[in-house]
């Protein structure tokens, strides 16, 4: 049973890369999207052969844009800039618990942030990333933006900025086992413009 997982996952694998390779893609953003699902993939495939996962393919389908255009914005604490935020949405058909994500993950213009400076924001309420499990009672609409805040002093520049935002939950809806449940990925990365 996981050598035929191993072999779907190393399928889906190969099956990128020569659809990305005979695709022609229209901007630089599908190339790098493209590329990143690859480079995803490519990891849980691996990760799966060492034992590290129980599942080798994430869902993946998208209902929405999850990062937010025009939400991308330094936050100022006393007149400094200590950061930045951007709203996300969830890409799903129905909403979830904050407590069935088991990643997130952040990287802006190639590097990556440290868990610790990332701040979940929904309904008014603050998490860190640790925090998330026992998040059991906030539920997430699909409807409703949640607001990722970056500690980072200096903030960003003014300008256009790569964010590669990287969101796995399990669905509780999906059971695959007794007791395991889908993993779906609710990731995306795109350009976003910081005005002032």
């Amino acid at each position: 049973m996981q050598q035929n997982d191993k072999n779907v996952a190393r399928t889906k694998v190969n099956q990128l890369n020569t659809a990305r390779k005979k695709h022609v893609c229209e901007t630089d953003e599908k190339k790098k999207s493209m590329k990143n699902d690859i480079v995803r993939l490519t990891n849980i495939a691996t990760a799966f052969e060492k034992g590290e996962r129980k599942m080798a393919i994430a869902m993946r389908i998208s209902f929405t844009d999850v990062l937010r255009d025009g939400t991308l914005k330094n936050v100022y604490v006393n007149g400094k800039k200590m950061g930045y935020r951007f709203d996300v949405r969830l890409s799903y058909y129905r909403g979830h618990f904050l407590s069935v994500i088991d990643e997130l993950t952040v990287s802006v213009d190639g590097e990556e942030v440290k868990p610790q400076d990332i701040t979940f924001c929904l309904h008014g309420k603050e998490f860190g990333i640790s925090q998330l499990h026992e998040a059991t009672t906030e539920f997430w609409g699909i409807r409703e933006p949640a607001t990722i805040k970056i500690f980072r002093e200096g903030g960003l520049e003014k300008g256009e900025h790569e964010i590669d935002f990287h969101l796995v939950f399990r669905s509780p809806y999906m059971p695959i086992g007794e007791q395991a449940f889908m993993p779906w990925d609710s990731s995306q990365c795109k350009i976003l413009t910081v005005e002032s």
